[in-house]
């Protein structure tokens, strides 16, 4: 019996890996001269978590992310990167569709930029293995860096 519980949560349950591409949006720029969406014209990232739950649909565990918002070409300047690092919750609505929530942190990962809150609520359905979701993502520090977008990741 205790076998039959452990599975059942496992195939659920575990490392997942995946990639996510956004449309940059958030605050202005330090000067106040263009919004986040003038200047930077996509985020691509890469996604590690694992989740473990006791059953019910709801699971919980973490996620590292390596994030790039690619600065416009018309400016000059650096892409920003960010190494997120973030606690996740994950509930099922039905056996396939379920939302997800995460809070941490994200750090600056090259540069003289800074870290600040990362936060990013998503919607998704899964399809055995593979899992497909829409989000909204914000660091937030002296001025907020937000993108919305789409990932997909594979559950193990």
């Amino acid at each position: 019996m205790l076998t039959s519980g452990f599975c059942t949560t496992n195939a659920q349950s575990g490392f997942n890996v995946g990639v996510h591409g956004a449309i940059p949006g958030g605050d202005s720029d330090l000067n106040g001269n263009f919004g986040i969406s003038d200047l930077y014209t996509l985020n691509l990232g890469l996604d590690v978590g694992y989740l473990t739950g006791e059953g019910d649909g709801l699971r919980y565990g973490g996620t590292v992310s390596y994030s790039r918002f690619l600065l416009d070409s018309d400016f000059e300047g650096d892409d920003l990167s960010y190494i997120e690092l973030k606690a996740t919750g994950e509930y099922d609505f039905t056996e396939q569709f379920y939302g997800s929530a995460s809070l941490g942190y994200a750090l600056a990962a090259e540069g003289d930029q800074d870290g600040g809150l990362v936060w990013m609520p998503a919607i998704g359905v899964k399809f055995d293995m593979l899992k497909v979701y829409g989000y909204y993502k914000s660091i937030s520090d002296d001025f907020t860096i937000a993108s919305y977008g789409v990932g997909v990741s594979y559950r193990f």
